[in-house]
């Protein structure tokens, strides 16, 4: 269809396509072949494979990133469990020059190496900063390996599951040079920070998250702390519908957000609830299936489980049509219960606090539970 137009349209129209398209096109015709091999001849760059990337500080120098990569094609040779990761240092460079295509074409051949199976089961593979010595010649044996070029290394990247790190404006700048790449990214996970130091995310990320190209589709799994208010309108974001949730140090209100919301996978670790408040708000709300959430070490306000508590408002409570207890391995108590014409379980056992501040220090006193929710 494209190929008679003329050839400035095609250059053009070319610009906009992804590269496994634009390398569909080449070979339509030996009009068209020439026209991106002359024009965009990148697109016809094989293509580079990844199951996980993962994005970490540079440990060499402050300005660059580091690509943490498995293979597409190694996790399908994995003979043992040892680890097959490349830790490749990047450098954010909208300008390519000579060097940076050196450097490039030095790391596919890297790549094609990597990729042949023999190597790899014998245990005799190299890494890239190794590759880029021994056999590439790029640098000297004590000299530091040059970083490749961002959008050269994505270019014709595939990747099933890519992690970002979001805990800085210089983490949001990368996260949104993501979105100018022509990399292909079936899976993302979204990290904004877990533990005592991690940012709280409050109604002055909602900009950001809202506008980011990046983080507006195939999000599989978000992990983060959040004010209980900004929790809510996480829940309601239409690109973190279908999101597992990670999430940390829940107060009540926070509990509140979840039960209001219609959030399918959640696991919160470490919060403070009362326990039957929370019971009788759960139960009033209509359930949904799937619905799986998990929460851990959730220390109550009651000082010992109250069980009669807990079974006193499923036997007054209006929405509760029907309940009874089940045994099942692992927990103290089910609760298999019917409201709104839906069948679910609630799980419950007593705990002890599994994390605190110091391993010198006592644990903290109160009473901990985990729950289950299915």
């Amino acid at each position: 269809m494209l190929s008679g137009l003329p050839t400035e349209l095609i250059i053009m129209s070319c610009q906009y396509l992804s590269f496994r398209d634009v390398d569909e096109l080449a070979y339509t015709t030996k009009r068209m072949m020439q026209i991106v091999k002359r024009n965009v001849p990148l697109a016809l760059q094989p293509r580079i494979e990844m199951k996980n990337m993962a994005i970490y500080p540079s440990l060499t120098k402050k300005s660059n990133i580091r690509f943490v990569v498995e293979w597409k094609k190694m996790a399908e040779l994995r003979k043992s469990s040892r680890n097959t990761d490349d830790h490749i240092e990047i450098i954010l460079k909208p300008k390519i020059d000579d060097g940076d295509l050196k450097i490039y074409e030095a790391f596919l051949d890297y790549y094609r190496y990597r990729c042949v199976e023999r190597d790899y089961v014998k245990g005799r593979h190299l890494n890239w900063e190794r590759f880029a010595v021994q056999r590439a010649g790029l640098v000297g044996r004590e000299e530091l390996v040059p970083p490749i070029n961002f959008y050269l290394f994505l270019a014709r990247a595939e990747i099933h599951r890519i992690d970002v790190r979001i805990e800085d404006d210089i983490d949001w700048h990368l996260t949104e040079s993501l979105s100018t790449v022509r990399a292909t990214f079936v899976e993302k996970k979204l990290y904004f920070g877990s533990g005592l130091n991690a940012k709280v995310l409050d109604a002055a990320d909602q900009k950001r998250i809202q506008e980011t190209k990046f983080i507006q589709n195939d999000i599989v799994e978000v992990e983060c702390k959040a004010t209980a208010q900004f929790l809510s309108t996480l829940f309601q974001m239409r690109h973190f519908s279908n999101a597992r949730w990670e999430l940390y140090d829940f107060e009540q209100e926070h509990f509140q957000s979840l039960i209001r919301s219609s959030a399918r996978s959640v696991t919160v670790k470490c919060g403070n609830m009362h326990l039957i408040a929370f019971i009788s708000d759960l139960v009033r709300e209509p359930p949904f299936k799937p619905r799986r959430w998990t929460l851990w070490n959730v220390k109550i306000e009651e000082k010992r489980m109250n069980w009669k508590g807990i079974e006193a408002i499923l036997k007054n409570s209006t929405d509760v049509s029907s309940w009874h207890e089940q045994p099942v391995c692992g927990w103290q108590k089910r609760y298999k219960i019917r409201s709104n014409k839906q069948t679910w379980n609630l799980d419950i056992r007593p705990t002890q606090m599994k994390m605190w501040v110091s391993i010198f220090a006592p644990p903290p006193s109160g009473t901990y539970i985990d729950i289950k929710i299915s």
